[in-house]
């Protein structure tokens, strides 16, 4: 299943499982369990993202994502059951507001989202060392006003899921040759080395510093 499908079940109907649920289920007890163990997932997820620590690839925080947006979904039609209707109904319009754009961006604005969806995705995964990766992903494009490539560094963790964002580089065509790049890692006790070459020229040289869990 691709970026685009999971993104448009998410936004097209999630909305509509929420009030489903809402409508069947609301006072049931597993129903609540559901949500509060939605929403525990998603605190320690975030939790975790704070600190650039994720689960390993891309594709489980599209999915986290979308949970986030269903969790959402859930939420607002909770906002019915607020018994003071001075605060209920400007607060659940403004709830839907989102749902809304996301229907008009999931229907009318499909080629918008594709834009969007298409700087999720990677165009190139490379291991530089034990342990290490880059990931390379498309911007805009060379013709457009903006535009470029981005690469983000993670190490993973021996015998666990997860894995630590060490860096994130962005290179926009306005400022930087990007012709047949070549990307070098190293490391030593204090630091990460990245180094990007196009034809031999360097475009990017920086030294990261290490954090004491790396």
């Amino acid at each position: 299943m691709g970026y685009l499908t999971i993104i448009e079940i998410s936004l097209l109907g999630f909305p509509i499982l929420g009030l489903l649920l809402f409508v069947k289920h609301k006072n049931s007890k597993i129903y609540l369990r559901v949500l509060w163990i939605l929403i525990t997932i998603l605190y320690i997820y975030y939790v975790l993202i704070a600190f650039d620590i994720s689960i390993i690839g891309d594709m489980p925080d599209l999915i986290m994502l979308s949970l986030t947006y269903l969790t959402y979904s859930i939420l607002v039609f909770r906002i019915l059951l607020i018994p003071n209707k001075i605060i209920k109904i400007p607060v659940f319009i403004v709830g839907l507001l989102p749902m809304l754009f996301g229907y008009i961006i999931s229907t009318v604005g499909v080629l918008g989202l594709m834009l969007i969806i298409s700087g999720l995705e990677t165009t190139n995964v490379k291991i530089i060392a034990d342990n290490f990766e880059y990931r390379e992903y498309s911007f805009g494009n060379s013709t457009a006003t903006y535009g470029g490539k981005e690469f983000n560094f993670y190490e993973k963790y021996k015998l666990l899921p997860f894995e630590n964002k060490i860096a994130n580089i962005k290179m926009d065509y306005s400022e930087y040759d990007l012709v047949d790049l070549n990307v070098e890692f190293s490391k030593t006790n204090d630091n990460y080395r990245i180094l990007i070459k196009s034809n031999e020229t360097v475009q990017i040289d920086t030294l990261i510093k290490r954090s004491k869990r790396n």
